[in-house]
């Protein structure tokens, strides 16, 4: 075991603990992979929806109706394109 695959514990509230802990590769899940529609392709900042859950949903409305992730949808867009890929449908 090498040294920084051993970290010490620590909990909130009662500092520090010596007892080492192994660090293990951690996997993500995706939450909302494709960003609320905006990461299909079909948005972009000319492209705006005029219904579905980006307007009619508060907390899609507020996690990505902002006009910079419009603008990031279409650079994703640009890239995809270009690397000769098609963003998911």
């Amino acid at each position: 075991m090498h040294s920084a695959d051993v970290q010490p514990c620590q909990t909130p509230g009662r500092g520090r603990n010596t007892a080492p802990r192994r660090v293990r590769a951690a996997g993500v899940i995706s939450y909302s992979p494709l960003g609320g529609g905006l990461l299909t392709g079909k948005y972009s900042t000319a492209q705006k929806p005029d219904s579905g859950r980006l307007v009619s949903n508060a907390m899609y409305a507020k996690r990505y109706g902002d006009q910079m992730y419009f603008e990031i949808a279409e650079r994703f867009a640009a890239y995809a394109q270009e690397a000769e890929r098609i963003p998911s449908p």
